[in-house]
């Protein structure tokens, strides 16, 4: 038992230097692994037509992608989604003026979904 413990500890923390050691990918260079990784992944289940719609992808993002003109479709998107959020919370607070407790109830998980969606638009920004 304490040999495995001695061999797993040394093994896990070079696991977790070597992750935090690396500098995240950001921008088109994340993107670009992303698709890599995924063509990767379709070629393994040998998927055709995805590994083709993919390789275009990456072609499209070698040829195109340009990092500040990416965080700024990133920013316009997490406008679109504050907007989004603000419509719904003016939706729930109309909702709960009439005492509807069913509207209520519905416009409060249209709120909770915008809110998702605006935090996946933010941490996308991030990448």
């Amino acid at each position: 038992m304490k040999t495995r413990l001695c061999l797993i500890i040394p093994v896990a923390l070079f696991s977790f230097s070597y992750a935090y050691g690396e500098p995240a990918l950001k921008g088109c260079a994340a993107k670009k692994h992303s698709i890599e990784t995924q063509i990767q992944h379709a070629r393994q289940y040998n998927n055709k037509h995805q590994i083709k719609g993919l390789e275009k992808a990456l072609e499209d993002n070698i040829e195109n992608c340009d990092d500040k003109k990416l965080a700024a479709e990133r920013k316009q998107k997490i406008t679109e989604k504050m907007n989004k959020v603000s419509e719904r919370e003016a939706e729930l607070n109309e909702a709960k003026a009439r005492g509807d407790a069913k509207k209520i109830s519905r416009k409060a998980e249209k709120l909770e979904k915008a809110k998702q969606e605006l935090k996946a638009a933010q941490e996308e920004l991030d990448r």
